[in-house]
């Protein structure tokens, strides 16, 4: 009983305070690349949409790497391949052929 309590203090807070602390360092890291920006005479706004542009790239090649690493480990402990997705875009295995779909189901990111 006394394992189960263990788990759910530090290890439970661990997550959520790592998080907190990554947020706040992005938070000060675009304030910080904003306000130098304003300094050598560019606008702060097309910084902050570059910023912004940069991230949602970003996200998107983190959820490819992380949908290959399924794939990739998937096919070699045996798994067969059938279809791979990532957001709304389906590679799928039909008829011994490779078949580009759209498939959107709410919530999954792959």
């Amino acid at each position: 009983m006394e394992n189960k309590k263990k788990k759910n203090g530090v290890k439970a807070w661990f997550p959520l305070l790592l998080s907190i602390m990554m947020g706040v360092l992005l938070g000060v890291a675009t304030t910080r690349y904003a306000d130098a920006s304003a300094m050598e005479g560019e606008s702060v706004f097309m910084r902050l949409l570059i910023t912004f542009g940069i991230l949602l790239a970003v996200i998107y090649i983190q959820t490819v790497i992380h949908e290959l690493g399924h794939l990739v480990f998937g096919l070699l402990s045996g798994y067969r391949f059938s279809s791979f997705r990532i957001f709304s875009i389906l590679l799928k295995k039909e008829q011994g052929k490779l078949r580009i779909k759209r498939l959107k189901l709410a919530g999954t990111g792959g």
